[in-house]
């Protein structure tokens, strides 16, 4: 890591291991390390309060180290705070940690400063959204009846299908009793408002309540979050040549992390924690829903249930209980289709 000798500013310059954990910080480019230096020795060099703060110059994220170890940061960063409250965790090694320095003389957060292509990525790396919908009740519907039919199957397969040829820009895994939900979203500024509209997920999620509804007479319920795919490419999923072998494009820890929240949740339930809905939000989805008003999200936040995690996965250990039909008239829905589900 840098020294104070190597970047000349007043400051206090952290080493790796004393790199503020859970506070937030500004995360800036290693391709900044001129102009970072420049402007803040202009800015404790001149005495003038109308002075605008170095940040006006300087291309930055806000975010906060979730974890620290000998080889990476594990760091929230904000992908984007202007459209939504949206941020989520990204691996950064720590060979590409460049420098971390506080002006606490002013009382400004900490800067880390990284590896300007590892900065970069943020735009360019894609995210996903995961669902998870589970039939409610299948087990009990076997013991009575024996099988599912082939009537039963074809029709959802069917309603199914249809949902996928009107929403092509998600991928969906389907069991008899259970459906996958895949979405990819980009950061960079244009992209993320068409790609990044988790209120039309509840629309899908909707549909596909109905269908097990339709198909079997059984209610279902879903769970959902959203984060890093920490794998490069554009492509939701891709199928061999001989169609036998599916690729989801990502890593499974976010799905480890669907199958840990379904655990939590039964648990919870078990003990009375809280009482059985058809939808659970993982914090990181929730908060970047959009509300016509800051107080009905607020009132929903009362709401979260915390728990702690046995897998080492990257999101914040909470998530909401709720019906859908009780959060989807208070959100804002893009698209053509502007009415709540």
């Amino acid at each position: 890591m840098l020294s104070q000798n190597e970047l000349n500013v007043e400051g206090i310059f952290y080493k790796y291991e004393e790199i503020p954990i859970n506070r937030d910080i500004f995360i800036i480019s290693g391709f900044q390390l001129k102009d970072f230096e420049k402007h803040w020795q202009h800015y404790f060099s001149v005495e003038n309060i109308e002075l605008k703060h170095p940040n006006n110059f300087l291309n930055y994220k806000v975010g906060y180290v979730q974890k620290l170890t000998n080889n990476s940061l594990e760091i929230n960063i904000g992908l984007n705070t202007f459209i939504r409250f949206h941020g989520a965790s990204r691996i950064l090694p720590s060979a590409k940690v460049l420098a971390c320095v506080e002006f606490t003389s002013i009382g400004d957060k900490p800067y880390l400063i990284v590896d300007g292509d590892w900065f970069e990525d943020n735009e360019k790396a894609i995210f996903s959204s995961y669902a998870m919908v589970d039939a409610i009740g299948m087990r009990s519907l076997l013991e009575q009846v024996g099988n599912i039919t082939e009537t039963q199957i074809n029709n959802f397969k069917s309603m199914i299908n249809n949902i996928a040829s009107e929403y092509e820009e998600y991928f969906f895994l389907t069991y008899a009793d259970s459906v996958i939900v895949k979405s990819n979203w980009i950061p960079k500024d244009r992209e993320y408002v068409k790609t990044y509209q988790p209120e039309i997920l509840l629309k899908v999620i909707n549909r596909i309540f109905d269908s097990f509804k339709s198909a079997f007479h059984l209610d279902a319920y879903a769970v959902i979050t959203q984060g890093a795919n920490q794998v490069m490419g554009n492509s939701n999923f891709e199928i061999s040549p001989e169609k036998n072998h599916i690729f989801f494009s990502s890593l499974g820890a976010h799905f480890a992390e669907l199958f840990e929240i379904d655990r939590v949740i039964r648990e919870n339930i078990k003990n009375g924690i809280h009482s059985r809905k058809n939808l659970y939000l993982s914090n990181s989805f929730f908060l970047t829903l959009q509300f016509h008003k800051y107080e009905q999200q607020n009132k929903f936040k009362e709401s979260l249930v915390n728990y702690n995690s046995n897998k080492q996965v990257s999101f914040e250990h909470a998530y909401l209980p709720i019906n859908i039909e009780d959060i989807s008239e208070y959100l804002i829905y893009g698209g053509s289709d502007k009415s709540a589900v």
